[in-house]
């Protein structure tokens, strides 16, 4: 039983680490605002893409989430919105990379950015419909070779864990290389910069196809 269990919270950390580790806007945005301010702020950032995780999984909870899929002017309308947000904001993370200011101002903020980026980023709401759905139904699902049973609410916890795991450990990596070299703060709000900008324009140019 308690291996069961165990096996249970350990394939729901590494389904929460499958969503919160992969690059894209919403670390670009963590570590930008670790390197600036710090690991609390960067914690911070992480809290607000947490917190648009519980949403998310309220809404596949009463199956809401279904309705986004189903309607592209509404996928267009959110990817258009996330777009020009990442655009915005890769403007901040370039002009703070650019002066190399300690206290340029983006503390407090980010966790307004990574829920309203989280929102409307369609990697998270496509992992919502698809494995977010598949593990709140009773059932079982193979995780790197872990046969767990779904539908439990030892594995819902785990997954919140998982993704509290990387919130908590990738700003402090990010804070420890910034406090010892110029050159990683420098590098790492180019390229958070780079990041948001490309993700961007290809939300920008995928919800203009969806209307088209």
């Amino acid at each position: 039983m308690i291996i069961e269990q165990l096996i249970a919270i350990t394939g729901g950390m590494l389904l929460g680490l499958s969503l919160a580790a992969p690059p894209g806007p919403i670390n670009a945005v963590i570590a930008e605002e670790s390197v600036f301010n710090g690991w609390r702020s960067g914690f911070k950032s992480g809290l607000g893409a947490l917190s648009a995780d519980i949403l998310f999984f309220i809404l596949a909870l009463f199956g809401a989430t279904t309705i986004i899929y189903n309607s592209n002017t509404l996928q267009a309308i959110i990817m258009a919105i996330g777009g020009i947000i990442m655009v915005y904001i890769s403007y901040g993370a370039y002009k703070g990379a650019k002066n190399l200011i300690k206290t340029y101002k983006t503390s407090g903020k980010g966790f307004y950015k990574t829920f309203t980026l989280s929102l409307t980023n369609p990697y998270q709401i496509i992992w919502w419909l698809t494995v977010g759905v598949t593990i709140l139904q009773t059932g079982n699902i193979n995780v790197v070779g872990l046969n767990i049973q779904t539908g439990s609410i030892l594995l819902i916890v785990g997954f919140f864990l998982g993704i509290l795991l990387w919130i908590t450990t990738f700003p402090a990596i990010m804070q420890i290389g910034a406090e010892k070299s110029e050159t990683f703060q420098k590098t790492i709000g180019y390229l958070s910069a780079i990041i948001l900008l490309v993700f961007g324009i290809i939300f920008l140019y995928s919800s203009i196809n969806l209307i088209i």
